[in-house]
């Protein structure tokens, strides 16, 4: 989504020394919050909309609520807000100070939004002013625009360091892990990215380094290739060679494909997070969490299409059985 081309927009922009990404984690602006208050009053309409369909709001807010008031262990998440539960929300996005918990409850709603609005639209845009694609779209927008490194994607909200990266490599890989076919691997990798926005490297690390496996274990049951479930990523790569999975035209080329698939993933992970710290203390820096976040998002979203064009060589077991 573009937001509106205002004079101050224009100015900022104009403004902007450089066309880096510099995000932040940890603050949401209380011109941002307003803003997703906004936003969630345009998508859901308020507790008491002035409709027939009345019970559409006031169900997902009760749902909200109640899931927010679970997960912060308390009675009411803000005082004052009586009987609206609207009301109770939203003022507690704009007085929250834990972000891990904002987020928590911003996922849940937008989830909301994304599923249970949209299934209702047809009775919802009596009284909403935004359809779910619009409010989804915004929410990222505004997000980025304040510099606050979060979107929301495919029913989570995940950290985003590079626009650019996540626009073009983590959107794409979770949209072809929506596919039946790859839900270990989605898991695996949502995973990675839960436990990267909570700082939690190691375990990001080690569940990237599983949904690359996973992938390629995935590939070689589609295509009959013979595998074993220990299979390391290096015997999985090597199956993927023999079987012509990469175009044998990128000649030297390939060489660098494949020691890039061999080493970059499995060995960070190896080296970093896979084997016990020991005595040590093991601190895995944010930057090397960050390239393999991303560098996986890449590689499967290779792999997979790379398999989904792949046709058999001519003489193989799967070649012949085809005829």
């Amino acid at each position: 989504m573009t937001l509106p081309a205002t004079f101050s927009r224009r100015r900022r922009q104009a403004a902007a020394s450089t066309g880096a990404d510099v995000y932040q984690y940890d603050d949401f602006p209380p011109k941002l919050r307003r803003q997703i208050v906004m936003i969630l009053l345009d998508a859901i309409g308020g507790y008491h909309a002035g409709s027939q369909y009345t019970y559409l709001p006031r169900v997902a807010y009760d749902a909200i609520v109640a899931f927010c008031r679970k997960e912060q262990g308390v009675h009411v998440l803000t005082r004052g807000a009586g009987n609206d539960l609207s009301r109770e929300f939203l003022t507690w996005i704009e007085e929250e100070d834990r972000i891990d918990d904002l987020l928590d409850g911003l996922e849940f709603a937008l989830g909301i939004v994304d599923r249970w609005v949209r299934q209702n639209y047809a009775n919802a845009r009596a009284y909403v002013n935004s359809s779910p694609d619009d409010a989804l779209a915004e929410f990222n927008a505004r997000l980025a625009e304040a510099g606050v490194g979060y979107a929301y994607n495919e029913g989570e909200i995940m950290r985003v360091d590079s626009a650019l990266i996540h626009k073009d490599a983590v959107v794409p890989v979770l949209k072809l892990l929506g596919q039946g076919r790859f839900a270990t691997v989605d898991e695996e990798y949502r995973r990675a990215h839960e436990a990267y926005r909570h700082n939690d490297y190691e375990t990001a690390l080690t569940e990237c380094a599983k949904a690359f496996e996973s992938t390629l274990k995935v590939i070689a049951a589609e295509h009959g290739w013979a595998v074993q479930p220990n299979d390391t990523a290096q015997t999985l790569i090597t199956v993927c060679v023999n079987n012509g999975l990469f175009a044998t035209y990128l000649g030297q080329g390939f060489g660098s494909l494949r020691s890039m698939l061999e080493s970059a993933i499995p060995t960070i992970r190896n080296k970093s997070a896979a084997h016990g710290a020991g005595t040590t203390p093991r601190v895995i820096p944010t930057h090397l969490a960050t390239l393999q976040i991303h560098q996986t998002a890449v590689v499967i979203k290779f792999l997979v299409e790379a398999s989904d064009a792949y046709v058999a060589p001519s003489g193989s077991l799967k070649a012949a059985a085809s005829f």
